[in-house]
């Protein structure tokens, strides 16, 4: 399998049409504890198709997000042979990627109004 652009949660979020954050936080837990990423691998442009289908799944046929999540991941081309020794459930937490995200939001924050300020420059 060839990745293809890896993208933060946002980015993500965005691509996918500005679907929740967190569900998308959650989409991305649930391919770390079936052994399809790793646990810093952000998620892929290829993973997109997969998330269209699990949001088809959850409007369509009203299914909750979690159990669209897992069916579409499941039966999809990245699914994990279940016969082989799967990876330790260790993974970062979605409330750990939660707080990095805030902190990246913060810091962009900060550097937007030291820019205003003219104390810091890009130059």
């Amino acid at each position: 399998m060839v990745l293809k652009k890896k993208l933060s949660v946002k980015k993500f979020a965005k691509l996918v049409g500005h679907h929740s954050e967190g569900n998308i936080r959650v989409f991305r837990e649930r391919l770390r504890l079936k052994g399809i990423i790793k646990n810093n691998e952000p998620l892929t442009e290829d993973l997109v198709p997969v998330w269209k289908e699990i949001f088809t799944a959850h409007e369509q046929q009203g299914v909750s997000w979690t159990e669209a999540m897992d069916h579409v991941i499941d039966h999809s081309e990245y699914s994990v042979d279940q016969s082989k020794p799967q990876p330790s459930e260790e993974v970062i937490t979605s409330k750990n990627d939660e707080k990095m995200d805030e902190i990246i939001t913060l810091l962009n924050e900060i550097l937007v109004e030291l820019r205003k300020e003219k104390v810091f420059n890009n130059q």
